[in-house]
């Protein structure tokens, strides 16, 4: 057995390594008995997990574990470097662009002026209602789950949602890594 699993820093558990041992992905596989295929990326967007869906061949996956992220994130095509980065914003309102230190071609003032002047949160329901149908379509033949984690109400049925500050605290912990665990063995059995 072989579980795909996509998401942001929460799902590639980030906040409790070195420990990766103790993720939900890890937790959950080794319960199965499966194999981790985990592209989980920190910063990533939903718009990232539907690309990640239509570049993989599906059918090498027996579940599919896709956890949706904060609506307002998404990414671009860095044609210099040949790769795919995230573009989010940071704690404090301001573009994090990928993990570029080089701000010197403009990006960092073109996505600053892109939230201030063109994102808005009906747009963010609107792309999070987007992927969500999307994914459902490239799974719908397939055994899966779909998840929220993030700091607004997801505006799509998921099968289990988490939000910052009602089903976790500031930081992912091992806690919350369990909680998801248990939530999604109870939904398989």
């Amino acid at each position: 057995m072989k579980i795909y699993f996509d998401g942001c820093a929460k799902t590639l558990g980030v906040a409790i390594k070195p420990h990766d041992h103790k993720r939900y992905a890890t937790l959950l596989c080794n319960k199965l008995g499966a194999e981790e295929y985990n592209i989980a990326r920190g910063g990533g967007s939903n718009r990232r997990l539907v690309r990640n869906l239509l570049e993989h061949d599906l059918s090498k996956y027996d579940l599919f574990v896709i956890q949706m992220s904060k609506r307002e994130r998404f990414e671009w095509y860095n044609k210099i470097r040949g790769e795919w980065r995230n573009v989010c914003i940071n704690n404090y309102g301001v573009p994090h662009i990928g993990l570029e230190k080089d701000y010197s071609s403009g990006k960092k003032e073109h996505f600053t002026y892109y939230y201030d002047n063109v994102y808005s949160d009906e747009m963010g329901i609107m792309d999070e209602k987007i992927c969500f149908t999307a994914m459902k379509s490239l799974l719908q033949n397939k055994k899966h789950v779909i998840i929220f984690m993030g700091n607004h109400e997801c505006s799509v049925p998921v099968d289990f949602s988490y939000i910052k500050g009602k089903n976790y605290h500031k930081k992912f912990d091992e806690k919350a890594h369990e909680k998801i665990y248990n939530d999604i063995i109870g939904h398989l059995s």
